[in-house]
């Protein structure tokens, strides 16, 4: 990309943060082999920020070495904890917005669950778009029909009183123009819009750096979402933070938007320490791994984050095995580490000595699995 600009809001006054050389172009798709993960096409980060809007970007970023496909996989559902996260967004936007016998599209739909659960629970009606999307793995409903396409002005006609956008929008290499053209396509229905997305304060305050994947080339803050709303003539009806602050979630409708004027002052002296604090915590764990050398040590989560710390690791004897809930996932290879991904049961007969666990809200449901299991492993926080 390299652009001399920001890419949420065209000003010139932006800053280099870090610089992540060799990541995996996919952390949510793991491969059939070892020989395939450990070949995998890689890709650098290069990471900005504005000093106007308060937007970090990766400005290395080439979306045409990326394909999204059947393959793609950040299914969540699987665990407990998101399960009740989710449910509780579907009550609350069923419940705000009157959103019973209504017509929803989710742009960037997954594999469908959240939008199968808030027709569900509204009794609506639903049409999902996404490249990635398997027939198999959605649960029937009469009243959901699924698209895998991208979504574009070719759909302009569908009635829609919600839309929905989760996890996309930090994908897409020109987020305003992206935009645009949904509103261009429903606008007419004046609907409800919720936008998701990873929040970069979390990130950046929280040295959630495990979060710095390829995939993504934005990494919202609320300054930075709130500008792009904005400037795109989008009211934001509500603005929060939830799921232990590492989302952003945005409610909004077409308005008159704020003036577009964003305090980044705090911002910027957070990111003027997070290159130190990422060294640090890097080199954190490189040292644990050979202190603890011999012992059997497992990753529970091979979602963006397990697949980053491997990577960053760069250590492909150390860990041989990551956990997850998600039996897609199972027997499958994360992308540049070469790990084996296994579901909890084996642990059983593993007997691992520390579990490193990559998302701390998890930690009950996870202690829960190991208790059930017979196992008495040390549960570390990545």
């Amino acid at each position: 990309m390299n652009k001399e600009k920001c890419i949420v809001c065209n000003s010139g006054k932006i800053m280099p943060i870090i610089k992540i050389a060799g990541m995996p172009t996919f952390c949510n798709v793991l491969l059939s082999s070892k020989e395939q993960a450990l070949n995998v096409v890689k890709g650098d980060l290069d990471m900005f920020f504005c000093m106007n809007c308060g937007h970090v970007f990766n400005n290395a970023f080439d979306y045409s070495i990326l394909s999204y496909s059947e393959d793609y996989d950040n299914t969540l559902h699987y665990s407990p904890k998101f399960q009740a996260f989710a449910e509780k967004l579907v009550d609350h936007l069923i419940e705000t917005y009157n959103l019973k016998g209504k017509n929803i599209i989710d742009i960037g739909c997954g594999k469908g669950d959240f939008l199968n659960l808030i027709c569900k629970l509204g009794e609506n009606h639903g049409i999902g778009f996404d490249a990635s999307y398997q027939k198999e793995r959605s649960e029937e409903n009469p009243n959901v029909r699924f698209v895998k396409d991208f979504f574009n002005d070719k759909y302009a006609d569908l009635p829609v009183d919600l839309v929905s956008c989760r996890h996309v929008l930090e994908h897409i290499e020109d987020p305003k123009e992206f935009l645009l053209g949904i509103i261009k396509a429903v606008g007419k229905n004046n609907p409800i819009f919720y936008i998701e997305v990873p929040n970069a304060l979390y990130t950046i305050k929280d040295m959630g750096i495990w979060d710095l994947i390829y995939e993504h080339v934005s990494y919202f803050t609320k300054e930075s979402i709130q500008y792009l709303f904005n400037s795109c003539g989008l009211k934001i009806l509500d603005i929060s933070e939830d799921f232990g602050g590492q989302y952003l979630l945005v409610e909004a409708a077409i308005g008159k938007a704020k003036e577009n004027k964003a305090d980044t002052e705090q911002l910027r002296l957070l990111i003027d320490k997070f290159s130190s604090d990422y060294v640090k915590k890097k080199d954190y764990w490189k040292k644990f791994i050979e202190d603890n050398e011999g012992k059997r040590i497992v990753v529970w989560g091979a979602g963006s984050k397990g697949v980053t710390f491997l990577n960053i690791l760069e250590d492909k004897k150390a860990i041989e095995y990551i956990v997850d809930l998600n039996p897609h996932k199972c027997g499958k290879y994360v992308p540049g580490a070469g790990t084996k991904v296994i579901a909890p049961e084996f642990l059983k007969e593993y007997k691992p000595d520390i579990v490193i666990l990559m998302n701390a809200l998890y930690e009950e449901e996870v202690r829960k699995k190991l208790t059930s299991l017979g196992l008495e492993s040390e549960i570390v926080l990545g």
